[in-house]
This record gives C-alpha cells, structure tokens and sequence, in this order.
C-alpha cells in the first residue's frame, strides 16, 4: 500500500492539529497495510431464488442450481475488527446472578452485526421499500424491521452466510 507523507509544514507542532494524540506518529501517518481489515474489506452472500406457486399464493424458496426462472441476488457485509467483535459481543450479552453465568443473545448478535455491517444488497433494485438507509453506518431500525419482513428463509440464508464469514471464517 502506499504511504502517506506529510511533511513538517503541515504538523502544529504545539496542538498536532490533525494527529490524534491518543495513537502514534506512525499509526497516523501511514495507511493500513498487510494483514489489516479496513473498511474495504468486504465479502458477500450468494444465493438463488425461485418463486413457488401452490395456486392460493407465492413463495420465494432458496435453490442450489440456476434454472430460467432462478434469481440470482446477493448481500454484501463489511469484514468487522476483532474491537468490533468484541464491542458487538459485551452489547448482546447478559448476566444471569443466580446461575452466575454470562449469555449471549445471538439474536441481538445478529441484529447488531446485519445493522453495524450490512453495506448493500440487490433487493432493493426491485422493491423500492428495501432500500438499505445508514446513519452514521449503522443501519436504520425502519430497515431492519424491512429486513425481517423478508420470507424467513431468505432471513436465514442471509445470515447463516454473513456468520459463516465473520465466526467460522468461511
């Protein structure tokens, strides 16, 4: 990766105006390198969908080989740090005093990681309500109730894959 060099001129040298005083020099003044996850690091989940018809209504079902009447759509989530991890992990777990025992809420897990991770997906070019909104990178609740609203096999897929990536390193 390329470094970046700033030169004396653009250092005040009594504020450091523009370096963060709590990381070092070197920390701020090159880019991320080999092995560190940046915010471009990213992976997606790929999958196929048809649609069932039993004559009273329509389904959308998960399938493994690409036919005519297949859809192919994707979900795309950033890598998270391992600070993330850990950050994502303390905010989804409980303490039970009289079993003395912490518990994660994978649920609230899941929530979490969709919500903080998820950047984009290829439903929203057919359904203008699933338009993912972010603020500040974290996905609005009107989305993520939009995101459950989805047939919960899709739900399922969707998630299964972004844990296969993040926990298993699939």
């Amino acid at each position: 990766m390329a470094k970046k060099v700033i030169t004396i001129d653009e250092v005040d040298l009594k504020g450091n105006e523009g370096l963060d005083p709590s990381k070092t020099i070197e920390e701020q003044l090159y880019e991320a390198g080999k092995y560190e996850v940046t915010k471009e690091h990213t992976f997606k989940v790929e999958f196929l969908l048809d649609k069932v018809n039993n004559g009273e209504s329509e389904r959308w079902i998960i399938v493994d080989k690409k036919t005519k009447s297949t859809e192919e759509h994707w979900a795309e989530f950033r890598i998270w740090t391992y600070e993330e991890e850990i950050e994502f992990r303390k905010l989804a777990t409980t303490y039970d005093p009289l079993k003395r025992m912490h518990f994660v809420d994978h649920d609230i897990l899941n929530r979490i990681k969709v919500q903080r991770l998820l950047l984009g997906w290829s439903f929203e070019k057919d359904n203008l309500r699933l338009k993912l909104h972010h603020i500040q990178g974290v996905m609005t609740d009107e989305c993520y109730k939009m995101f459950m609203k989805l047939f919960p096999n899709i739900v399922k897929r969707i998630i299964d894959g972004m844990n296969s990536v993040l926990d298993y390193n699939g």
